[in-house]
């Protein structure tokens, strides 16, 4: 046990959080600057308050806002995988000049959920959304959430990239359920509005008729988890490290369930560059753990349950949720708030929900070149056919002259875009003008953007 340095981690009782308590005067008076612990944290155990030392410490950052006021520094919520991680030790974050903190939830972002008379936990995901999500600036949940949550001005759903991550119905090795047919009437542990709820319904909807399927709400990831492996209920779906710990203790995948994660800004005060940079940094580290993952299954470790990390080899794991460089189109919006309103997975939800020009952001190319298709896609219409092209990595490129030269992009609203008529005065701001302008998400009454 040490103690922690001056500067470094504090401590709740419900999540493990890197911050920084007040600004060094170097912060303060002067240009913004990383600021990093002696110590290297490894975590902090949920509500003992204890500080281990291990892996290499998590950043402590500070920033100066465009207006001149400090702040702090973004603060990600990982999500059980490996590509922040990834990021962080080969500096590409630092590389994007991208100032951040990470906020470590215990389970998923679902603190220590209680179960209701029928032994179930009635909360998930989506909840934590409207709950504000340990006070994380970006996160991350499956496409459903995140829609619906932007959807009730819980935030903004990022709309120029997506992840996809591995997920399956399983049973333990000695069930004699061999067949998808044969889950019919079966309990399936799930999470409440969450990732494997959806994926569950949507994956045995072609197999069986609704009333056959039979859902028991068993609560986030990892304790969900737990049920299954004690046998608490007969099959459950798993996806990410879960589905390769339930898989290394010899359960069976019955049905395949992989779906896609959203990205939701929820902060308040983010400038537009953070998120490019935020994604930026992860398309490299994508990247990397594409061409080399034996290198970074290690870090597979820190979303495994310590209880059971003496009995599993993270080297046997898949490289778990992938990251898409691609749009999440209007049609895509609309289609997924059908499918949930279709299945009544959502109640009592608000007469007014926002549409997609309001819930959503559509990130702008970076400086570098690399932009999103759906950018590309929305200007096409009044350009020619030689101003895009595809690049080496799948991606469109926005071409107009001179952008290369501009420091900064931002993220602008779909609706902005189709109100320039094609006209480029959006291209030409001044150089540093995004470092201060925010997405003001969070206040379910009054959604919207402010500038300086």
């Amino acid at each position: 046990m040490v103690t922690p340095p001056r500067y470094g981690v504090h401590a709740w009782r419900s999540q493990q959080t890197v911050r920084l308590p007040s600004l060094p005067s170097s912060v303060r008076k002067g240009s913004p600057r990383r600021y990093r612990p002696g110590l290297a944290i490894r975590g902090v155990t949920a509500g003992e308050g204890t500080y281990r030392e291990g892996v290499p410490g998590l950043p402590v950052t500070a920033v100066r806002r465009g207006d001149g006021r400090p702040r702090m520094a973004l603060k990600i919520m990982p999500h059980g995988r490996l590509q922040e991680w990834v990021a962080e030790e080969k500096g590409y974050f630092a590389a994007e000049g991208l100032e951040y903190s990470f906020v470590l939830s215990e389970d998923y972002g679902v603190h220590r959920p209680r179960r209701d008379d029928a032994g179930e936990i009635r909360t998930g995901a989506f909840e934590t959304f409207g709950a504000g999500r340990d006070g994380a600036d970006v996160s991350c949940a499956c496409h459903w959430a995140t829609s619906a949550a932007a959807s009730e001005r819980s935030g903004r759903l990022v709309t120029t990239a997506y992840s996809v991550a591995p997920c399956a119905v399983v049973v333990a090795h000695e069930s004699p359920i061999r067949r998808p047919e044969e889950l019919a009437g079966v309990p399936i542990g799930v999470g409440y509005h969450s990732g494997s709820h959806f994926a569950t319904v949507q994956a045995l909807e072609a197999v069986l008729p609704p009333g056959e399927v039979t859902l028991s709400f068993q609560g986030p990831p990892n304790e969900r988890l737990d049920a299954l492996l004690q046998r608490q209920v007969p099959a459950a779906t798993a996806w990410g490290v879960p589905l390769y710990i339930a898989e290394a203790f010899g359960f069976r995948k019955i049905v395949d369930a992989t779906f896609m994660i959203g990205f939701l800004v929820t902060g308040r005060d983010v400038s537009r560059a953070e998120v490019d940079k935020y994604l930026g940094a992860l398309r490299r580290a994508q990247m990397e753990i594409d061409l080399h993952p034996e290198r970074y299954k290690h870090y597979h470790l820190r979303a495994v349950p310590e209880k059971y990390r003496d009995q599993v080899d993270v080297r046997s794991f898949g490289t778990g949720e992938r990251i898409v460089f691609l749009p999440y189109p209007r049609e895509s919006f609309a289609a997924t708030r059908e499918w949930t309103e279709a299945h009544q997975l959502f109640a009592d939800r608000p007469a007014s929900l926002t549409g997609y020009d309001e819930a959503a952001l559509v990130l702008r190319a970076d400086h570098r070149g690399a932009c999103s298709l759906a950018l590309a896609l929305v200007r096409c219409g009044s350009r020619s056919a030689p101003d895009v092209r595809v690049r080496d990595r799948g991606e469109l490129a926005d071409q107009r002259r001179g952008e290369e030269d501009e420091p900064e992009r931002d993220l602008v609203e779909p609706a902005q875009l189709a109100a320039a008529g094609g006209e480029h005065e959006h291209d030409r701001r001044r150089g540093g003008q995004d470092e201060g302008e925010c997405i003001h998400a969070g206040s379910r009454s009054q959604p919207q953007r402010s500038g300086r």
